[in-house]
This record gives structure tokens, C-alpha cells and sequence, in this order.
């Protein structure tokens, strides 16, 4: 047990499923902090620190609310977070696009986004309507709240940074997209809430 948890239990909080549930927490609070400083130090190193703070901006509320695509591995999870950042920021130098393009492609971007959320990861289930509703609601707040500051950005004429905010989401809503695809495929996300909704009725 860590130094941390063992915090909790003296503050009187010592069921085993909480504190799990906190170390678990802890563990990827930990992992993406150290993850995005280290993506920083890059983007600063090659003059990309300001649009890379701006494309973290723009996707972190959505990517906490609205779930998607998981790997196993802290390397794997590394690798396809730095891609997901590398391909909208250097796409917005070496293949311009023009504004009218960029906001017809956040239409559907959006749909999807609002569509697919939440999909949720093995290790947090999603075990109530209630919560699902919730993630959902805010998955929704926060795609709306970047269209509007991406249209913003439209008629300013800020073409470098709707760009990266448009090819960031639309990267997000594609595996989010796939990962909803593949859940419902499965099944997986009905059988969560059917489990927990039986197990409540059986108490």
C-alpha cells in the first residue's frame, strides 16, 4: 500500500474497494502528468509549445468525458498520445486547408462526438444510467464549448489554430468512433449497466 493510501486509511477511509479505487486513480493522475510535461518538453524543443497547449486545451475536457480508445502498455499509451498530438500540429504547416473546409469538417466531428460518448474504459466501467447520463451531458458542454471557440478562431481568421483545434478533435471522434463500434459489437456496454441494474434489485 502506498504512502498515499495509507493517508486515507488514517483518515478513517479503509474499505479495500475504495482505496483500490483511489490507488488506481492516483496511479493515472500520475502517468498523464509526467506524459504530457514530457510531450511539452518536446513540442518546446521543436517551437511547438503553444499550439501543443492549445491542443491539449481543446481535447482534455472532451477526452475525460466522453472515453474512447485504451492501451495496455504506459509505452503504447505514450506512443499513440504523442501521434494523436504530432499529426494536427505539423498538418497545420505542411497541409493548409482552408477555413470554409476545416468548420465543415468539425460538423461532423461533433456528431460523433455527441453520438459515441461515453465509451468507457475496462478498469471504470460505467455501471449506472445516472453516470452515463452525466458523462454524456458534459461530453456534450465541452464539444460545444470548442466548436464555439474554434468558430471564434473562424472569424478571426486564426487559420494555424483552428486548424490543429479541428484535426485534434476529428482524430479524437475517429477513435472514439471505432472504440464505440467495437463496444457495441461486443455488447459490453449494455452488460455493464444490466449487471449492475440487476444487482441492485437483488439487494
Amino acid at each position: 500500500m502506498s504512502k498515499i493510501t495509507n493517508i486515507f486509511v488514517k483518515a478513517g477511509i479503509d474499505d479495500e474497494l475504495t482505496l483500490i479505487k483511489i490507488a488506481y486513480a492516483i496511479e493515472v493522475v500520475k502517468n498523464e502528468f509526467i506524459k504530457f510535461i514530457v510531450m511539452a518538453v518536446f513540442f518546446a524543443a521543436t517551437g511547438q509549445f503553444f499550439p501543443y497547449c492549445f491542443a491539449l486545451v481543446i481535447l482534455l475536457p472532451v477526452r475525460i468525458f466522453s472515453g474512447g480508445f485504451h492501451l495496455e502498455t504506459k509505452l503504447g499509451c505514450f506512443i499513440f498520445s504523442l501521434v494523436v498530438f504530432l499529426l494536427p500540429i505539423f498538418a497545420a504547416l505542411l497541409l493548409p486547408i482552408p477555413k470554409e473546409a476545416l468548420i465543415l469538417v468539425l460538423v461532423p466531428v461533433a456528431a460523433v462526438t455527441i453520438l459515441c460518448s461515453p465509451v468507457a474504459s475496462k478498469k471504470r466501467p460505467i455501471k449506472t444510467q445516472a453516470r452515463r447520463k452525466s458523462l454524456k451531458t458534459k461530453s456534450i458542454v465541452f464539444i460545444l464549448l470548442d466548436c464555439a471557440v474554434l468558430a471564434v478562431l473562424f472569424w478571426q481568421e486564426e487559420i494555424r489554430y483552428l486548424s490543429v483545434g479541428v484535426w485534434i478533435l476529428a482524430l479524437h471522434s475517429l477513435q472514439l468512433l471505432v472504440s464505440w463500434l467495437h463496444v457495441k459489437w461486443k455488447g459490453s456496454g449494455k452488460n455493464e449497466i444490466s449487471s449492475s441494474q440487476q444487482n441492485s434489485h437483488s439487494r
